[in-house]
């Protein structure tokens, strides 16, 4: 067998660095590798304070300007500024950047964010479609026609629904609802929302389905942000009738298997 002579190796002798102008996707998976609070606060503030920040509409674009840009880095440039891929804002990614605040426990700065930038929100108005239906991109500030600024543009019903489905999980149940007793081993079960007090009626009352049968109800008569206080009580009724009461916010191995076995009709959670 002749092997055939390899070609002598290209040497690189110099390198220009041209950076590109910033990408929301940059911070994002930034935050997901950071583990202190301080730091991915201040991430998310440089960002916020960065061109990445459409002040107008108080939402995050894809990117900055991508006026300094030439055609080599790709389609994006052959849009008009903001629109699609061009400075839009890109509600798939925006929700990746809200979601990565919540996991992150920056609860303060995400409520600000989703308080303008989830479609729930949004004036249906200007955003122009159904505030059940997400989009694929928001017409930005940058776009030359200030009549579509806001406006929602093709329905999108994937990458965003499913980041609005992650952040909706953490604020009703908690990151991690079923852990186990660091002390025991035991399966326990703490429910632990992500709810602003804005965010309570008047009642004081907010109520989800957990585990897809499970009617869950937190009482905050107080209407207290419920990651700045703990639960007093948890209450719950299983399918035959009976209840169970236990005094804080963790239930044991118990009652936890009986949540997670689905033998359970409802739980009452009581805040102060």
């Amino acid at each position: 067998v002749t092997i055939p002579a390899q070609p002598d190796k290209v040497v690189c002798k110099r390198f220009a660095q041209n950076p590109l102008p910033l990408f929301l996707e940059g911070p994002i998976r930034h935050m997901k590798t950071i583990e202190n609070i301080d730091e991915r606060r201040d991430v998310y503030t440089r960002a916020k304070n960065s061109n990445m920040y459409d002040k107008p509409l108080k939402m995050f674009t894809l990117s900055e300007s991508l006026a300094s840009m030439g055609s080599d880095v790709g389609r994006m440039v052959a849009f008009s500024p903001g629109w699609l891929e061009n400075q839009s804002v890109w509600l798939h990614m925006s929700y990746k950047f809200y979601l990565e605040l919540l996991r992150g426990g920056l609860y303060d700065e995400f409520f600000t964010e989703i308080a303008t930038g989830l479609v729930p929100f949004m004036d249906s108005e200007v955003y122009g479609r159904s505030p059940l239906e997400a989009a694929s991109f928001i017409v930005s500030s940058a776009f030359p026609d200030k009549k579509m600024h806001g406006q929602g543009m093709l329905a999108r019903l994937s990458g965003s629904t499913a980041e609005f489905l992650s952040m909706w999980a953490i604020m009703m149940g908690g990151d991690k609802p079923f852990s186990l007793n660091p002390t025991t081993g035991a399966l326990q079960l703490t429910l632990s929302p992500v709810i602003p007090g804005w965010l309570f009626p008047e009642d004081g009352v907010v109520s989800f389905t957990f585990l897809g049968s499970i009617k869950v109800s937190y009482v905050n008569p107080s209407r207290i942000d419920t990651w700045k206080t703990s639960a007093v009580s948890v209450v719950v009724v299983d399918k035959l009738g009976g209840t169970h009461t236990t005094e804080g916010g963790v239930l044991g191995e118990e009652a936890a298997l009986q949540v997670r076995s689905l033998a359970v009709d409802s739980i009452t959670v009581s805040y102060a």
